[in-house]
């Protein structure tokens, strides 16, 4: 059989899954994306850039790269939220995809590290930006710690519902 990337105007690296023969290794999380994109701009067959970094010092956010750095084997990083990626590793055959994520995961996986005294709070806002799905993570400082800040914040009724929702 012989394996191949989909042609075509769809090209799309998400829609792989639909070709026969592919195998996949993946894990999202805390990946050097800048990193594996410059050890591997060689062999880059797609890129899909979104906007520009925050500062001058910041990474580029990509939305999706793919690589084939050898035949029958590509490598899919979907980065849709700042600080966390989707690295998949295509291969024909299983064994293969896992071997060449092993290495990939060895070198530019950062094992996130949680501070919970910290003073940071996130979350996320959905948007639609050109048809497609976004998430965009907002940082808030400080956590809201006291009855009062909560009911400051949320209104007189949110303390009663917070505390039932903890309890269930």
């Amino acid at each position: 059989m012989i394996v191949k990337w989909p042609d075509g105007p769809a090209f799309d690296p998400y829609q792989i899954d639909a070709v026969t023969g592919w195998h996949c290794a993946d894990e999202g999380g805390s990946w050097d994306v800048q990193a594996i994109f410059d050890a591997l701009r060689k062999t880059l067959v797609h890129s899909h850039w979104c906007g520009r970094p925050s500062s001058q010092t910041s990474a580029k956010e990509w939305h999706t790269i793919v690589f084939a750095p050898k035949k029958n084997l590509f490598i899919a990083i979907g980065q849709h939220i700042p600080e966390y990626s989707l690295l998949r590793v295509w291969a024909d055959s299983p064994e293969t995809a896992e071997a060449e994520f092993r290495k990939l995961r060895a070198k530019y996986f950062r094992e996130r590290q949680r501070d919970d005294h910290s003073d940071k709070a996130e979350f996320y806002v959905l948007t639609i930006r050109m048809g497609e799905p976004l998430v965009r993570m907002v940082s808030v400082t400080p956590k809201l710690r006291t009855a009062n800040e909560l009911q400051l914040h949320y209104g007189e009724d949110f303390l009663e519902w917070h505390l039932h929702f903890l309890r269930n």
